[in-house]
């Protein structure tokens, strides 16, 4: 990230008021490799590849600012691969992975799971063993690597023996459920202690987790608040982004208190709802929607969907103009650029 783009989202990540919105977009493996046009299986394996893909969308948008930051991911498959999950690679789509356990009850011995090391098991130490090389490749023009990101626990969870399963287990199996996501958090903070290490520059998370908003306002408060604000009260950092672009609101008036101060969500709530619903303390990262309007819209759709939404949120403080969620497959590069000059449009007037 150029030094420029940091000292933006620090301001945003403050709730400054800002002379332009700026745009930015979360991107990643399963749209990188069918922007540039690479075998998804090389940018997986080919650190040079990878690097290049990543110098073009720079290059190719430089008013865009990319989140995480130079993102060394294995689609989701890096935090349960530690765990014995087994992956699936393919030429042209993110890798796929297979669960351990097959039914709700599982719980009872999976919570036993010994908690992995990071430097050690899974692909983590590949991602690990990147991110050292990435960090002095960036460093050599101009860059740094200013966010490393991680999967929530819940969200570990549900990769380990699905979403259907997982939901049903924690309230058959509450304590055993506890107890599993207690390892799962230390698991995400040992996970983010190390990238850091291996990068040496950074000076924010990013926390993604939907599994969040498939529960009840009472089981939000018990088995994910105190883990999720465990994770980010471990890193004091100036930026602390949440992903859950789910759409249920429950987690919404509680992620200032989570220790979030920017927010990823979903395009189904309005930005000036989701600003009510959480405060003027969380920068909102939206509201595009990624599908629908920034991967199958006309740009000038696009543009006219991205002004509405900032006509609707209505300042220029605590906001950056984004898709509801990350890049989907396929999102043209015309329509990123009306998503910027949207931007430009609405800071004009």
């Amino acid at each position: 990230m150029r030094k420029d783009e940091w000292e933006i989202i620090l301001k945003c990540a403050s709730a400054e008021e800002m002379d332009e919105v700026p745009a930015a977009l979360i991107v990643d493996s399963p749209w990188i490799p069918g922007y540039v046009g690479m075998d998804t299986i090389d940018y997986y394996s080919d650190l040079e590849m990878w690097w290049k893909s990543h110098r073009k969308i720079r290059e190719d948008f430089p008013d865009v600012i990319f989140l995480p930051d130079y993102w060394v991911e294995f689609g989701m498959a890096s935090e349960p691969s530690a765990f014995g999950c087994k992956f699936a690679f393919y030429n042209d789509r993110p890798i796929t992975i297979e669960h351990i356990v097959s039914d709700s009850d599982d719980l009872v011995d999976l919570c036993n799971v010994k908690l992995p090391n990071p430097r050690r098991d899974g692909l983590m130490p590949v991602v690990l063993n990147y991110y050292k090389r990435v960090s002095e490749m960036a460093k050599a023009v101009g860059e740094e690597v200013k966010i490393i990101a991680a999967r929530g626990p819940l969200n570990v969870a549900a990769h380990m023996m699905g979403v259907t399963e997982l939901l049903l287990g924690y309230k058959v199996h509450p304590d055993e459920a506890h107890k599993l996501f207690r390892t799962l958090t230390s698991h995400v903070k040992n996970w983010l202690e190390a990238q850091m290490d291996a990068v040496g520059t950074c000076e924010g998370v990013l926390l993604l987790d939907d599994i969040i908003g498939f529960l009840s306002p009472a089981d939000y408060m018990e088995f994910a608040h105190p883990y999720f604000k465990e994770i980010f009260d471990a890193f004091p950092l100036p930026v602390r982004m949440l992903h859950n672009d789910t759409d249920n609101p429950v987690s919404y008036p509680h992620i200032a208190d989570m220790g979030a101060n920017i927010f990823n969500f979903t395009h189904e709530r309005t930005m000036s709802e989701v600003s009510k619903l959480v405060g003027d303390k969380v920068c909102l990262l939206g509201n595009i929607p990624p599908l629908h309007l920034l991967t199958r819209g006309t740009p000038e759709e696009v543009e006219a969907g991205s002004l509405a939404c900032l006509q609707d949120y209505g300042r220029k403080s605590g906001v950056i103009l984004s898709a509801g969620g990350g890049a989907s497959p396929g999102m043209p590069g015309e329509n990123l650029e009306a998503m910027i000059r949207a931007a430009k449009k609405f800071s004009a007037q």
